[in-house]
Order: C-alpha cells, then structure tokens, then sequence
C-alpha cells in the first residue's frame, strides 16, 4: 500500500513548475560555478608540479549552501504550501496518525534531498580529477552534503509545524538556522563544520560533524512528533 503523504509529495515535486524551476536553477548555479572555477590553465601543469585548483572544494561546499537553502525551505513546505495538504490537515482531517504523517515526511525527505544531490553529481565528478582527489573524497564529500541538506530539511519540517500559520516567524527562523548552524562554527567549532570539512576533504574526520548532524536530526524528529499531538490536541478542543 502506497504511503499518501510520499504519494502526495512526489506528486509536488515532480510535476509543479514552482519546484521544477528550482531544479533548473539549481542546475544552472552549478554549471556557471564550475565555469568559474575551471582552471584556466593546461591539466599537465597542475599534473606535474602538484599544484591541483580546489575546484572540487568550491563545487561541492556550494552545493551544500543551495542544498541546506531549498531543503530547509521544501521541508518547510515555502513554495508549495498552497499545493500540499498542511500538516494539521493530515492529522485533523485524514485518518493518518501522527507517526504515519511523521513516516512519511521522513521518507519523503530522504529521497527527494537524495535525488537533488544526485542532480550535482556530474558538475562534483567533472571537478574531481583535476583537483587531484579520488572516487573516495568523492563519497566521502556526498555524504558530508547528504547528511547536512537531509538534517537541514527536517529543521525546516519542525519550523514549519512551530509556525505554520506565521509566515514572517517562519521565513525569518529559516534564515537564521541556516546561519547558525553554518556560520559560527566555521570559526568556534571548525571540526564539526561542514564547510570546513569539506574545504579539507580528505585530511578531515566526519564523525564529530556527524555526530552534532545526528544529534540535531533527533531532538528535531522528537519536538516534532510532540508539536504533532498539540496540534491534535488543539483540533479537539475546537471541537468540544
């Protein structure tokens, strides 16, 4: 049996325009990134003398800013909120419960910031020989993105279920998410930053950014879960 909240979240994101042109826009920034950090010189100068452009580097952290930017905002639902059933009408108005709803947005977000990393994919393994790095940083650079856009989504998810019917609060709490959990530890705390484990790959441990991303991820999924039965709890008092 298919999950309808998956089923209605692939419908949205693959067949309205509003998200369609993100993707193309998305495609667009990546190629006029990698135009512009091509090295303009012949591959044999950075071959020989060792001295590979971080052209990688540059490709995969702007993937991390446009990925945590549109998966913060499309877990919050900002450009199709009009499209989608809202969080308390799934619970309210459907037979689906709480952890079904909480599932399904799960699921739905893993594979759909799985599909917009896989959108970078040819721009990150076009830059990769001529920095000088392996399929090995490669991977190692996607889950680094992955797993960042995915815990990014999941704050937009509980954003949304705080403010769902404040817009300004909300638009205003996804940007200073995105800021402190991007900004500050570049400088505070650059072993658990993923802008800085990725302008290192290669000479950079994941395990306490992953540890910090995990541990976000979590406490994001519990308070959501909780917001989920006040807004049950609210629909029924409505009603008595």
């Amino acid at each position: 049996m298919k999950d309808p909240v998956v089923q209605e979240g692939m419908q949205i994101y693959f067949y309205l325009n509003r998200i369609r042109n993100i993707y193309f826009h998305y495609l667009l920034i990546s190629a006029v990134i990698l135009f512009l950090v091509w090295p303009s010189q012949s591959f044999y100068y950075y071959l020989d003398f060792n001295r590979h452009p971080q052209s990688f580097q540059i490709i995969s952290i702007a993937t991390l800013i446009i990925l945590s930017f549109y998966s913060i905002r499309l877990g919050a639902q900002v450009y199709s909120h009009e499209d989608f059933h809202t969080m308390a009408e799934w619970l309210n108005l459907s037979p689906t419960t709480a952890a079904a709803l909480l599932r399904g947005k799960i699921v739905l977000s893993f594979f759909h910031t799985l599909f917009l990393l896989t959108l970078s994919l040819p721009f990150l393994l076009a830059s990769l020989s001529v920095s000088g790095l392996s399929l090995s940083e490669l991977c190692f650079s996607l889950l680094v993105v992955f797993t960042a856009s995915l815990t990014c989504r999941i704050i937009g998810l509980l954003l949304a279920a705080i403010f769902a019917e404040r817009s300004f609060l909300l638009e205003l709490s996804l940007m200073l998410s995105l800021i402190i959990l991007y900004i500050p530890p570049i400088s505070l705390f650059p072993q658990v930053s993923a802008t800085t484990i990725l302008l290192n790959v290669g000479r950079s441990s994941f395990f306490p950014a992953a540890a910090l991303f995990f541990t976000l991820l979590l406490t994001a999924l519990i308070l959501i879960r909780v917001r989920f039965y006040f807004i049950i709890l609210k629909a029924r008092k409505e009603t008595l």
